[in-house]
Formats: C-alpha cells, sequence, structure tokens
C-alpha cells in the first residue's frame, strides 16, 4: 500500500475537524480533572464507634483467655445421677431411663460398658 491509497482515510469535511477536535479537548479536560480533582469520600468519625474500638480489646483479651482454659473434669457416678443431671450431661430420655430403669432392680453400674 501506498501513501496514495491511505490519504483516503485522513480527507475530512470542515465539520468532521470540528468535531474530532472537540472530542480531544473533552478527553483531556476528563484526564485533567481525574487528575487533579480528589474524589475520595471523607471518613465520618462517630463517638459510638470508637466506644466499641476501646472495648474491642477487653473482648478480644477475654476470649483468649476462654481458648487457654482447660476444661475441667469431674468425677462421674452414674449410679447417683438424677434424671436433670443426666439431661444436663447430654445423656439422651431413652439413656436416662434406662439408666433409671436399671438401678430399679437394684443393681449398679460398674464399668462404662
Amino acid at each position: 500500500m501506498n501513501l496514495r491509497e491511505w490519504s483516503g482515510y485522513f480527507k475530512f469535511t470542515n465539520q468532521q475537524r470540528t468535531g474530532i477536535f472537540l472530542l480531544f479537548g473533552i478527553i483531556v479536560v476528563l484526564q485533567l480533572v481525574y487528575f487533579f480533582v480528589d474524589f475520595r469520600v471523607p471518613m465520618k468519625n462517630f463517638p459510638e464507634k470508637q466506644e466499641w474500638l476501646a472495648l474491642q480489646s477487653d473482648i478480644d483479651v477475654l476470649k483468649n483467655v476462654k481458648h487457654n482454659q482447660k476444661p475441667k473434669i469431674y468425677s462421674f457416678n452414674p449410679n447417683f445421677i438424677s434424671d436433670y443431671k443426666g439431661y444436663k450431661l447430654g445423656m439422651s430420655v431413652q439413656e436416662i431411663d434406662r439408666l433409671l430403669a436399671f438401678r430399679k432392680t437394684n443393681q449398679y453400674v460398674n464399668s462404662p460398658e
């Protein structure tokens, strides 16, 4: 391709040249506005937020203490357990009923089995 074939693409009318320069000017102005104007949203400080953040450190300390504690092991004798204590230990109603029925036969639990 020689230069004469390309020259047809660059011949514009007076209105087209005005439109191209106007479009170029709009692009330059928008780029300058984008570069020089600060579009960040200012942060609002709320006093309630400051109070909650002050309490958050105390909450974090209490969580760490809770995770570092080891569970206390209590002695457990199923021969003298009530239905309320069985429920608190996570036993099902059927397990508690079987245990109470077993104890009514004057037998006692001697092993985990």
